[in-house]
């Protein structure tokens, strides 16, 4: 059950719900940006989850803060 309600905030549809009942239209496509390690410079690769502040340098292990 927790896992249904998972996708469907992870999806956009909780955003898409939420958007109607207020009456404004929900963005439909994510915007994508790269995030870059501030120590190494590699780029993140993985997917980065709504609601995700931080994640982990894939080369170097260094934080990297999600703002």
């Amino acid at each position: 059950m927790i896992t249904r309600f998972f996708q469907y905030i992870i999806r956009g549809e909780a955003d898409r719900d939420i958007a109607t009942i207020k009456g404004i239209t929900p963005k439909e496509a994510p915007t994508i940006r790269v995030v870059r390690c501030p120590h190494c410079g590699a780029p993140y690769t993985k997917e980065i989850y709504k609601g995700q502040t931080s994640v982990q340098c894939e080369y170097c292990g260094t934080s990297i803060i999600i703002s």
